[in-house]
């Protein structure tokens, strides 16, 4: 009985500290799962990025007007989904697309107009959106989402912040065991938290450099330094692996 109990408190334990992940996961293995079941492709092929937008509006909540910058996240990676949908036949340019109007809707707008909207802040979000538009496969996009939470654990950021830029990592997961195909949903709701974390510093027009923006710029190292050193560790991979990811836990449940 008491094992039965710790069992209980230990799961309900997780569920409280990382629901959002967890939420992700579940959403984009159901979409893809159920899509595959049901017969409908489109369902299946949107997994990844309907789990992104579940486990933001998890994380904080969906209001219309946006009561702050993270309830803007799940509508972010609900248009990139959609853009990924419609656009299959000019990837790049719909996701170039939502990164421009992301990045004004991630900066206040159309809530907040000129000379409330800085269109410093908008062009620099969009600039870093414009990053999810990349080529990168499921492997890249989940250690970036990776990168970037525990970045974010050491510089401090919070523990929303945190479970944020694992959103997107948990929902390729989910997608990944349900073969959900659309990888750029991720890939932009990757960038689409580093954005809104260097937005919510508030320094981004003056162009400063804190622990926040160093963050933000994690993914793009860790992708350079994994696309240099992946050869070299390619022997030793599963050591690798799995330290790696013991220090991935450690990192991010101590920034937590």
């Amino acid at each position: 009985m008491n094992a039965v109990h710790a069992g209980t408190a230990l799961a309900l334990s997780l569920w409280a500290g990382w629901r959002a992940p967890l939420i992700a996961l579940a959403a984009a293995l159901l979409a893809g799962l159920g899509g595959r079941g049901l017969r409908v492709k489109i369902l299946a092929e949107a997994a990844v990025g309907i789990g992104a937008a579940a486990g933001f509006a998890a994380l904080a909540g969906l209001a219309w007007p946006p009561a702050g910058i993270a309830q803007r996240l799940a509508p972010v990676a609900a248009a990139a989904t959609l853009a990924a949908l419609l656009g299959r036949a000019w990837p790049r340019a719909a996701g170039g697309a939502v990164a421009l109007l992301g990045g004004w809707f991630l900066a206040g707008a159309p809530l907040h107009l000129s000379p409330s909207l800085s269109w410093i802040e908008a062009a620099g979000a969009a600039a870093i959106l414009a990053l999810g538009v990349l080529d990168l496969g499921m492997g890249q996009v989940a250690l970036a989402s990776v990168s970037l939470a525990c970045a974010l654990s050491v510089a401090r950021a919070g523990p929303a912040w945190v479970l944020a830029a694992l959103v997107p990592g948990a929902a390729l997961a989910g997608g990944l065991a349900a073969r959900g195909r659309l990888v750029q949903p991720a890939a932009l709701a990757v960038a689409a938290v580093a954005a809104a974390c260097v937005l919510s510093a508030g320094d981004l027009q003056r162009l400063s450099l804190r622990p926040i923006e160093a963050a933000a710029a994690a993914p793009v190292l860790a992708l350079w330094l994994a696309a240099r050193l992946a050869p070299r560790l390619r022997p030793v991979a599963g050591g690798v692996g799995l330290a790696a990811a013991a220090l991935v836990v450690w990192m991010i449940a101590g920034g937590r």
